[in-house]
């Protein structure tokens, strides 16, 4: 299989906010191509990057380049974009993702959510000038179906689209291209969320999550113990099970699927989501 992927530096979205984006073309072509959009987690920048630091180096198998391939092979009828955080805050240990262009949040990208940042009309605008650098697929990337995906804090950017979605839904008069925009979205994946704040790693507004079962949206929730069984972080646990419970008692169209189970909270196993997650819909 071919796996070439583009970079694409300083693409323009809303405003004078700009993102970093990687893109894979389909490994299989069809005009009916989705448009997939990933938001990755921390440690995850590009190879060459990840090997400069002590920590990130050893994750180099989750760099976004190797984590595009990984996508593409489980949606190969998939437009691929990687976008990459604005942010990156570099502690001895680690190296966290910030996802400023998406969400408010603090120094370590904990995110403070509100009712609407623009978030949408940013990931918008950034896909209007996609289309434009990359003509071949120019239309498709304006007016295909779209599919979003989180990894670990990369799922902020979901759950800021989940108040966002509330807040158009509410609005007397909703501008038209972006409620074309927003109708193109047919599945979103949670994959082991998490992010360093104490709270908000799963939205649990029983309202904003009404408005969301609304829109007939396929949801996989896929997590792992890294996650939803760590002792010192238990919000995590209680926040999945209100959100995963509150869109299956209310009739949304939900998939959770709970990944080595049976094995201990390893940061490993949190990564290798990655290569568990599958599509019964490529």
């Amino acid at each position: 299989m071919a796996f070439k992927i583009k970079q694409f530096a300083n693409v323009s979205g809303f405003l004078q906010k700009q993102n970093d984006i990687l893109y894979k073309f389909p490994l299989i072509s069809s005009a009916s191509s989705r448009i997939l959009v990933f938001f990755g987690g921390d440690t995850q920048d590009f190879s060459e990057n990840m090997a400069k630091h002590r920590d990130s180096r050893h994750f180099q198998e989750w760099s976004l380049e190797n984590t595009a391939k990984l996508i593409a092979e489980r949606f190969p009828k998939n437009h691929i974009f990687i976008i990459r955080p604005v942010r990156r805050k570099i502690l001895s240990n680690a190296v966290l993702n910030c996802f400023d262009n998406f969400v408010s949040g603090d120094e370590y990208g904990a995110p403070n959510f509100c009712h609407n940042f623009n978030s949408l009309l940013h990931l918008k605008l950034l896909l209007q000038s996609l289309s434009v650098q990359i003509p071949k697929a120019s239309n498709e990337i304006i007016n295909n179906d779209l599919l979003l995906i989180g990894f670990s804090k990369g799922c902020v950017v979901l759950n800021q689209f989940l108040h966002e979605f509330h807040f158009y839904q509410n609005q007397k008069e909703l501008n038209n291209d972006m409620g074309k925009f927003i109708s193109r979205i047919k599945e979103i994946w949670w994959l082991d969320g998490g992010h360093p704040g104490k709270k908000d790693t799963w939205i649990t507004d029983e309202k904003i999550l009404e408005s969301f079962i609304k829109m007939e949206i396929d949801i996989h929730v896929h997590v792992t113990p890294y996650e939803v069984r760590d002792e010192n972080r238990p919000w995590i646990r209680i926040e999945e099970e209100i959100f995963t419970d509150i869109l299956q008692k209310k009739g949304a169209n939900i998939q959770r699927v709970f990944h080595f189970e049976d094995q201990p909270c390893k940061l490993e196993n949190h990564f290798r989501v990655l290569t568990e997650f599958t599509s019964s819909s490529q």
